[in-house]
């Protein structure tokens, strides 16, 4: 297990460009997939659970 001096942990954060906004934006495939899917479920409620049913 490493030591962390005091100096270390009061230094400024690194900047991360790992995550960009053309990254993070997904596929238009995606979400008509996603939005088609959550169209077709409906929700059965029973006794002690509910139930995610397709309604095809």
């Amino acid at each position: 297990m490493r030591r962390y001096v005091l100096s270390e942990m009061l230094q400024p954060m690194k900047k991360n460009d790992t995550l960009n906004e053309k990254l993070l934006k997904p596929k238009k495939n995606t979400v008509d997939f996603l939005l088609n899917y959550s169209r077709n479920l409906k929700v059965l409620n029973g006794r002690s659970t509910n139930y995610l049913v397709s309604k095809n």
